[in-house]
């Protein structure tokens, strides 16, 4: 089966890493024959061509963006009228481009294809007109997260996400939210996590993180994520500087790119230079992960959250944000604590963990059953397949 892969973006973060390990697992598993169409150059065309993977770099816009509306009545109407002139323009652009790059998958002989984000409308209008079936993989909270907002309304995306032939969410939390805007059309809506672990790897991992030893006396809280506000390390600095008080034994390492400055400055402003260490972007942070005594995830309304899953198949307690997908990852008084509140709440989970470094432990080696059973590669590929041989896939001149 040949399948056109839409990918909204070419970095090598968690979207495209799921994207990858499912393109190469199918492919191995199954024989698909994957090709990537993506609207810029970067660092995952590098990965692609490590795996042989083909792609076509060809521009196309997301329909999705935040909408900021500032001053008096007057001034809100004025850029709400701007916008939806803006909002209008975008769409015009996305669907001028389908015709290019239908004509491409045509020439590829594409049978399905699978768009890899709500924020990309293109796949969808290219399926259309190729009368090939559609598979969208919304990896979002769209409008909890990121307060995106659809070109074109709630109706367009309404429309847009009923037309797929399937729909696949990488958690509960992403199925809920859809279901009102599928409707009827639910029947069509397939969960299915992400699973970052073939089982041999999974093993490995396992064996190398009850093998790793460290003798310092520290307990370290790391944070691995882009420097967002949207992601909490603004959160995690407040409740580790009230932890550290009265455990200097604690220490926190925030992994990271994006908006370092503010985070580098409240650091210094709390004191805490000789205890807090930023480091930069690291292509797999999985492996800092073995230095790790806890992960912390403050970020609200995830969707899914890979550092979640990887920190537990090392062992790895989480304490996150109780909203999104991160309870139903940790699973209840499985790999880690949840938190509702602010940085009160989340120091005090900490301080748990502290005084007791074996509770830690324990609720780290739940994680380990836990992400066992639920997030290996194999099902995972297994799953998405039974999804696309569900579909009709007849020659292209005989789809309606």
């Amino acid at each position: 089966m040949r399948v056109a892969y839409f990918t909204h973006y070419a970095q090598l973060l968690g979207a495209n890493l799921a994207l990858l390990e499912l393109m190469t697992g199918l492919r191995e598993r199954h024989g698909v024959s994957p090709h990537v169409i993506l609207p810029a150059e970067g660092p995952f065309l590098e990965a692609l061509g490590a795996h042989d993977v083909p792609y076509s770099v060809i521009p196309f816009g997301m329909w999705m963006h935040k909408r900021r509306y500032m001053g008096g009545l007057h001034h809100r109407a004025l850029q709400a009228f701007r916008e939806h002139r803006a909002a209008r323009a975008r769409l015009k652009e996305i669907e001028e481009g389908v015709p290019g790059i239908a004509g491409l998958c045509r020439r590829l002989g594409v049978e399905l294809v699978h768009s890899n984000s709500a924020t990309l409308l293109s796949g969808s209008l290219v399926a259309q007109q190729l009368k090939v079936p559609h598979v969208w993989h919304i990896r979002e909270l769209f409008r909890e997260h990121y307060g995106y907002r659809p070109d074109g309304g709630e109706r367009r995306w309404r429309r847009a996400v009923r037309s797929s032939d399937a729909v696949i969410a990488i958690s509960d939390a992403v199925a809920v939210s859809l279901r009102s805007a599928m409707g009827p059309r639910s029947s069509h809506l397939h969960r299915i996590y992400d699973a970052p672990f073939r089982t041999a790897d999974l093993a490995q991992w396992r064996v190398r993180a009850e093998s790793h030893v460290r003798s310092d006396g520290l307990f370290r809280f790391f944070q691995i994520g882009v420097f967002h506000p949207s992601k909490g390390q603004m959160v995690t600095l407040e409740a580790f500087a009230e932890v550290h008080r009265g455990f200097p034994n604690a220490r926190l390492v925030l992994v990271g790119d994006g908006q370092v400055g503010p985070v580098r400055d409240r650091i210094s402003a709390l004191g805490l230079e000789n205890v807090v260490e930023v480091r930069g972007y690291v292509p797999n942070a999985m492996l800092l992960l073995l230095d790790a005594d806890c992960l912390l995830n403050p970020s609200q309304h995830e969707a899914f959250g890979r550092t979640t899953v990887e920190a537990m198949a090392l062992g790895v307690p989480v304490i996150g944000h109780a909203s999104g997908a991160t309870p139903e990852l940790i699973g209840s008084g499985s790999g880690g604590r949840v938190f509702r509140g602010g940085p009160q709440e989340m120091a005090a989970l900490m301080r748990q963990y502290l005084e007791d470094p074996g509770k830690a432990r324990e609720d780290g080696q739940r994680g380990m059953q836990r992400v066992a059973e639920n997030f290996t590669l194999e099902p995972m590929l297994d799953r998405v397949m039974s999804v696309y041989r569900s579909l009709r896939t007849g020659p292209l001149d005989q789809r309606g």
